[in-house]
């Protein structure tokens, strides 16, 4: 289902690489997730990597481990969406 649901979602609301970067920036400086994306993988994945304390430890207070994550994390989902959408 959740497979299904992201293609749904991405090829339907066009759910974009960018998209991801902000929600990064946002839970990640607020701690709340939007309601409604429980059922995408890859916000999913982005919530329970960043739930992890060490990991939020560093990406709060180092801005360049942050920019380092997150630009990891959006070049894996882009190459994920790419065997997806094949």
């Amino acid at each position: 289902m959740c497979f299904n649901y992201f293609l749904h979602y991405y090829v339907c609301r066009r759910f974009e690489l960018e998209d991801y970067q902000i929600l990064f920036d946002e839970y990640l400086d607020t701690g709340v997730f939007p309601e409604g994306l429980e059922e995408d993988c890859l916000s999913e994945y982005l919530k329970q990597m960043l739930d992890d304390e060490e990991t939020r430890f560093k990406c709060t207070s180092d801005p360049i481990w942050r920019d380092l994550v997150k630009a990891s994390l959006v070049e894996f989902f882009e190459q994920l969406l790419v065997l997806f959408l094949q």
